[in-house]
């Protein structure tokens, strides 16, 4: 097979040379070879289907993987990772396969054979000269047409094919040895094969995302990564284009050497946007192509001077393309595109029928009919003009969407226009920097009728492309002026410093420091329970407009005796059935719970109405998120004096509606009553008009019920479909804990935990607290929690004159090395040792916290190996205890927080030791409550960076 003998050709001259990048991991050609024999090793145990379809998070197993089917002599098929592998896997069954590979813990059908993909995998026997035999297969790859959803068309790829068109695009883009591409494109779409590949054919360095991101963390990943690892090429649809330069700045793309535009037809308003980036000598190419046809089949170089369209250019030489009217004549000027030559795919091998209509043979020459009409221009370049599906009837008349666009993006106010047919109606989408309905009317002829929507932003497919469908989700029924132009446009710029462009593509931290940008801004209160229904500016807007629907509601639980016992009998009365296998707890539920603390975590939703409709919408809400989220059908019980779950087999969603709601003490009364109870319910406060989910046992963190509340109001109110909710597995994520604690080295862990020099002989005083604070720009968790430990470690090392200071600290790590924890809803807290010396500035610092991490990604918790005494080399566990109980201090980030004094309120009634700092920031001011007398002075000066950050101390004192 050629594309092995290059891979093996550049494995065997340059092992040590870094082909592919993740993060901070770096795979050689060496590391890519020995992953990918051991995918071939485990392919050549299972069965023989030569399909092998993949379903991976991690986008740097990519090339890894489809190496290792190939060394196999078997035929990869990537799976959407954006679904859960169920969904994923039925868009599939038409294609015969026994295989899957995956590269973490799913939830995966237990009647097929599963192989994992990593660099902990283990290498089978070698087999020599693979490479080098002939492929037993005509077809080298397959792909899936376009869609998130149904069974989309197979299109069966040669190797022929991918050889041609790569030997064509890298000269054309001057790919070499010195490039860095960056892997952006969902690996389930074709463009992704010129990415992926680019290794095996120039010997470049692949960047990857270190996951398959949702757009709007790579509408952020992607600009740093621009600039931090110095990439060369880049691929990207229009839309995602646009919105990277009006997100990140007109320079984000100045530094590129080629930027690869494909995917949708390439508009005028981008060429103006992309003006900075031609003039900083980064060459845009509009490439275009079919699936069909092999990833592309025509290529154009931008010059910035395109004023009426931007062409898709000429034929890669060796494509073959020619015009054809509706007579089926070929003709010059305008036509539908046939395209045949060396990029014509085997075509849809399961169907006949549709194969046979789109694939013809004329002169000789194999040809797809692509259902694009072009124009050829006075320069022989060709030019995109529509799909023939987009060619609508509108009163008789035949109207070209493509047309409307450029219409309207001719005016001087519009930013970006999109234009649809959905249900015999056309919309029309704009971004614009005024409310354009008028000027827009005025342009267009009056027949036309459109549906005009301003958008805060467009959405995208899992592909980059426009979402049609998700737009109208949105925005149909709002109004195209919003309301109060200068209200919008204010919220609109508080929300751009956040660098995103919808309220709901903020992150959990971010959320709550833009909701209190906006009370500050408009002298407002906002409702928490209120925060995910408004996602939108338009909808924000209208809330801050009529203050008398957005005061929140005051009405405090107070359950009725008959309520209570309702809730009561309810529970009690199921005769609920469980799985065999265990779910162990996490190390702080585990350490909670021995303490005797039934705290409950509630998530809050104000609804509009309680009636039965809203009732039983909520209650088939749930039975769908509890065929995603294993959580929600947990039950706990103690087993050898643990706390542990089980999955309730039976389990039927608990919505129960009360008049004025419950407080924690009544729901604690029924819930922690008996083992075997489950640890989710959902109470409707009809007075309030607030539904509150209730968790139990400490079993879910605040950014697990951020995520929570998000998934539920989306597929409530219809913008998600259950297929677009993730698997969240934490019975996966705690099996992972378990595994990794029972074989993990003690005696590796006590050189880990940092040797504790000085006893600090902290007091605490019941009624007393002490709050230090200090400012900062950082926002990100990881980044607050490591800056807080310097900063208190660094005041105390001056206030006491001590070598160094050690301590704990609780971090919600997310990505483990063989298991992606982004989706798990539950507490998946792990706690990190860490120390601050005397001689360490904060560099020094973070780069022994970056090892501590790592450590612990590895699943490895010493709490786990201490609380279940577990772990290899068991007479080095006193050593980890006498280590770990140890250290001096112990300090937990709980994130954003609106209201601080609240905040207080509700540590004062907590019973800590005098050692835990509880950590939360509040627009820029960092605050780190005490319980002991750490710190014996009331300013600090500490050196961080290049700056000197002033830690400020003050007590608290309250009735005890």
């Amino acid at each position: 097979m050629k594309i092995l003998q290059k891979f093996m050709d550049q494995a065997a001259a340059h092992p040590t040379q870094v082909a592919i990048v993740s993060g901070d991991t770096h795979l050689t050609f060496a590391d890519v070879l020995h992953m990918a024999e051991a995918v071939r090793a485990q392919l050549g145990q299972a069965e023989s289907t030569q399909v092998v379809p993949f379903y991976l998070q991690q986008t740097m197993n990519v090339l890894p993987t489809i190496i290792g089917i190939w060394l196999a002599r078997r035929i990869p098929m990537p799976l959407v990772s954006a679904l859960s592998v169920r969904e994923a896997v039925n868009r599939v069954t038409d294609v015969p396969w026994d295989t899957l590979i995956v590269d973490r813990d799913s939830a995966v059908l237990s009647s097929r054979k599963i192989v994992f993909v990593g660099r902990g995998s283990s290498l089978g026997p070698a087999q020599d000269n693979t490479f080098a035999q002939p492929f037993p297969n005509e077809t080298a790859y397959i792909l899936s047409t376009s869609g998130s959803t149904g069974v989309p068309k197979k299109v069966f790829l040669t190797e022929e094919n991918i050889c041609w068109i790569l030997g064509e695009l890298y000269p054309l883009v001057e790919m070499n040895a010195a490039s860095r591409f960056l892997f952006s494109t969902p690996y389930s779409f074709d463009v992704s094969l010129s990415e992926v590949l680019a290794p095996v054919f120039t010997g470049c360095q692949l960047v990857c995302l270190q996951s398959s991101p949702s757009k709007a963390e790579s509408i952020r990943a992607i600009p740093k990564l621009i600039a931090e690892k110095r990439i060369t090429h880049l691929s990207l649809s229009p839309s995602f284009a646009e919105a990277l330069l009006d997100i990140a700045g007109p320079h984000v793309f100045d530094q590129l050497h080629y930027l690869l535009v494909a995917g949708e037809a390439f508009p005028v308003s981008l060429v103006q946007k992309l003006a900075a980036a031609l003039a900083a000598g980064c060459h845009v190419f509009n490439v275009y192509g079919p699936t069909e046809t092999t990833i592309y089949a025509t290529h154009y170089a931008v010059t910035g001077q395109e004023r009426t369209a931007v062409p898709i250019g000429v034929p890669f030489h060796g494509a073959v393309v020619k015009l054809v009217d509706k007579t089926g004549h070929t003709v010059r000027d305008k036509g539908e595109l046939y395209i045949g030559g060396k990029g014509v795919t085997l075509g849809y091998l399961l169907d006949e029928v549709k194969n046979h209509e789109k694939f013809v043979t004329q002169d000789g020459e194999r040809y797809y009919q692509s259902g694009d009409d072009v124009s050829v221009d006075a320069g022989g370049q060709i030019v995109f003009l529509g799909r023939q599906d987009d060619q609508v009837q509108v009163n008789g008349i035949r109207v070209e969407l493509g047309e409307i666009e450029s219409i309207v993006a001719s005016l001087p106010e519009i930013v970006s226009v999109k234009v649809k047919y959905r249900g015999k109606r056309i919309y029309l989408f704009y971004i614009g920097r005024a409310d354009q309905h008028r000027a827009i009317l005025n342009k267009l002829p009056e027949y036309l009728n459109p549906i005009i929507i301003r958008a805060d932003s467009f959405l995208y497919t899992y592909n980059r492309k426009f979402d049609t469908n998700a737009m109208i989700a949105q925005y149909q029924g709002t109004d195209s002026t919003v309301g109060n132009e200068s209200v919008y446009a204010q919220l609109k710029q508080i929300l751009a410093k956040y660098q995103v462009t919808q309220v709901s593509d903020l992150d959990s931290l971010d959320t709550v420091r833009f909701f209190l940008d906006v009370e500050t801004a408009f002298s407002t209160a906002i409702d928490d329970a209120r925060v995910f229904e408004l996602d939108t500016l338009a909808k924000l807007t209208h809330y801050i407009e009529h203050p008398e629907v957005a005061m929140p509601n005051d009405i405090q639980p107070n359950a009725l005796i008959s309520e209570k016992i309702n809730l009561r009998t309810l529970i009690k009365s199921r005769q609920y059935q469980y799985s065999a296998d265990v779910v162990a707890a996490s190390s702080s539920q585990q350490s909670l719970f021995l303490k005797g603390k039934k705290a409950l975590y509630r998530v809050s939703i104000a609804l509009p109405e309680v009636t039965q409709d809203v009732v039983d919408a909520i209650d088939t809400t749930i039975r769908q998120l509890m065929s995603r989220i294993d959580i929600l059908n947990l039950a706990w019980f103690i087993k050898d004096e643990r706390l542990a779950f089980k999955t309730i087999t039976n389990n039927q969603p608990i919505v129960f509606v009360t008049q004025h709601g419950m407080d924690d003490q009544d729901i604690e009364k029924v819930f922690y009553e008996t083992e075997g109870l489950p640890i989710f319910a959902c109470l409707l406060n009809v007075s309030a008009k607030q539904l509150d989910f209730v968790f139990t046992h400490h079993t879910i963190d605040a950014s697990s019920a951020t995520m929570f509340q998000g998934l539920f109001w989306k597929l409530y109110r219809g913008d998600l479909t259950l297929a677009q909710v993730p698997e969240s597995s934490f019975a996966g994520f705690m099996k992972l804990v378990k595994e990794a604690n029972e074989t993990t080295n003690l005696e590796d862990v006590v050189d880990k935990i940092p040797q504790t020099s000085v006893d600090l002989h902290l007091h605490k005083i019941d009624t007393k607290l002490y709050i230090a604070q200090f400012h900062t720009s950082q926002r990100d968790t990881d980044s607050i929690t490591a800056l807080a430990a310097y900063i208190v470690a660094k005041a105390v090392i001056q206030d006491r004159e001590v070598p160094s200071i050690t301590g704990k600290l609780a971090l919600n790590i997310r990505h483990f090395a063989d298991f992606d924890a982004s989706n798990v809803i539950g507490d998946v807290h792990a706690t990190v040792p860490f120390e601050v010396r005397d001689t360490d500035d904060y560099g020094t610092f973070m780069t022994r916290y970056k090892q501590w991490v790592a450590f612990n990604q590895t699943g490895v918790d010493v709490r786990y190996c201490l609380f279940n005494t577990v772990g290899a080399h068991q007479e080095a566990l006193p050593r980890v205890a006498e280590r770990w109980n140890a250290m001096n201090i112990s300090l937990n980030y709980i994130g954003e927080v609106k209201d601080p004094d609240s905040e207080i309120r509700e540590i004062q009634q907590l019973p800590f030791k005098e050692n835990y700092i509880t950590v939360f920031s509040h627009q820029g001011t960092i605050s780190c409550i005490l319980y002991g007398d750490l710190f014996r002075q009331a300013d600090y000066s500490i050196c961080h960076t290049s700056d000197t950050t002033d830690l400020t101390v003050n007590e608290l004192t309250w009735e005890g």
